[in-house]
């Protein structure tokens, strides 16, 4: 210590501030070492956050970097594995699935020829003399293969891919849309004492981009559906719904409505009800081509069961 009282005084003790000055240094130097740690790790999960987002994302094509620490590595080593894994995954079942589709369509097509001989030959049948029952029979025929004809060209469109389905969106009017619609199924009824309630709101004047081919087929299969699964004195409703940023369609048939397994399969390609909703004759293609458009319009298909207990389709189309 110093010799004079007034240094001393006005000095600090060196023992004690060398001591303070190794402390704050020890401190100093495991805040950065640690921070400095601390930032590898977190470039390091970053790396690993990158994978799982590339593979949840199915986007595989893609090659990370590798880390200096062997744990790390070890990880994004099984990473890559899975992303391989799912990769094979993926190939096998677009593969399936494309010759699925092409089995479906050659089969379509082969089944066109006898359908058309058949056909063919009822007509030719019609303009010969025949009593009543007889040309009731031929009439059945000729029907029956009016249908057969239609669930055909559905599984020819079907079979193919959705790049094939090609959307064209253009600007255009929401409620003449609507009235199409209503009009066509009008028709699809005919003689069917069915009504149709149309409740509309915030349509007049109301403009949209969408492929107006393709929504008007794709609604038409539900209406038609709701029609068949309403019976006689039944009632359906339209509802149609422009707000500011979607376009909502809602249809309710006043039927037996879905089961719980319909809920969940019911858009589901050849899905067919058995429990709660009569087939009449449909082989589950009309959801599936109604969602299949929804999807292509950025949208949303939703199947539900109605207030009154009868099914529910409703479609959401972002504008």
């Amino acid at each position: 210590e110093f010799r004079s009282p007034l240094l001393r005084r006005l000095l600090p003790n060196y023992e004690l501030t060398s001591i303070c000055i190794i402390i704050l240094l020890l401190i100093t130097v495991v805040f950065t070492v640690t921070t400095r740690f601390a930032n590898r790790l977190k470039d390091h999960f970053q790396t690993l956050n990158t994978i799982a987002e590339q593979i949840k994302k199915q986007n595989l094509n893609f090659t990370p970097e590798f880390s200096n620490i062997k744990e790390f590595d070890h990880v994004i080593s099984s990473l890559m594995d899975m992303r391989n894994a799912l990769q094979a995954s993926l190939r096998a079942q677009w593969h399936l699935e494309k010759t699925k589709k092409e089995q479906i369509g050659a089969l379509a097509h082969d089944i066109k020829i006898p359908m058309t001989i058949i056909k063919g030959n009822a007509e030719l049948l019609s303009l010969s003399p025949q009593n009543q029952e007889q040309s009731e029979y031929i009439r059945y025929i000729l029907d029956a293969g009016q249908k057969i004809d239609q669930y055909i060209d559905q599984l020819i469109h079907l079979s193919k891919t959705e790049e094939a389905l090609h959307i064209e969106y253009r600007e255009g009017a929401v409620k003449p849309l609507v009235e199409s619609v209503l009009n066509d199924t009008e028709a699809y009824i005919g003689n069917k004492s069915i009504d149709i309630v149309l409740k509309e709101q915030n349509l007049e004047g109301k403009k949209a981009v969408f492929d107006k081919q393709l929504l008007h087929r794709a609604l038409m299969n539900i209406m038609t559906n709701a029609a068949d699964h309403t019976p006689e004195g039944g009632r359906i409703n339209f509802e149609a719904v422009c707000t500011a940023d979607q376009l909502i369609f809602t249809i309710t048939d006043s039927g037996k409505g879905f089961s719980q397994e319909g809920l969940q399969k019911a858009a589901e390609l050849f899905y067919m009800e058995d429990k709660s909703r009569t087939s009449n004759g449909h082989y589950g293609m009309g959801l599936t081509f109604a969602l299949r458009v929804v999807k292509l319009h950025q949208g949303d298909l939703a199947i539900n069961n109605g207030e009154t207990g009868g099914g529910q389709v409703q479609v959401t189309i972002p504008l």
